[in-house]
């Protein structure tokens, strides 16, 4: 997809990067979101950016409302200063909403091309959503 992304906004001079990998959960993001906007010495114009669904995975990468808020704050003021720094826009994503489907493992469940794994709810994300709203405003 970002190959084709990429060549999209080419046409119009502009260059797509993405950091390393996945960027997973906020937890990740927090401590590397500095390393990922200062890598590769540019002018940034547009930073999107988007955590929350590792975040509120039922597995081992699943944090509280309260411990991501922090880790969206933390995130949001390292962008804030290359923004400061830049006059780049920030562009922020809500977490996506996830389908209604039974979670892997229950029900009999096994296979996840049919059933989530982790298991998310779609109720969390609209928690997510709102301390991440907060943050953004």
């Amino acid at each position: 997809m970002n190959k084709d992304l990429s060549a999209l906004v080419a046409a119009d001079g502009w260059e797509l990067t993405h950091n390393p990998g996945n960027a997973a959960s906020s937890n990740l993001g927090a401590h590397c979101v500095h390393d990922w906007v200062q890598a590769k010495a540019r002018k940034w114009n547009v930073i999107s950016f988007q955590f929350g669904l590792h975040d509120l995975g039922y597995d081992t990468e699943r944090i509280s409302v309260e411990q991501y808020t922090t880790l969206i704050s933390n995130i949001t003021a390292e962008l804030a200063a290359v923004q400061a720094a830049t006059q780049c826009k920030l562009l922020w994503v809500k977490t996506t909403p996830v389908p209604t489907v039974p979670e892997y493992g229950s029900n009999g469940c096994n296979d996840t091309r049919k059933c989530l794994n982790p298991p998310r709810f779609d109720k969390d994300v609209v928690l997510y959503n709102q301390a991440a709203d907060k943050v953004m405003a």
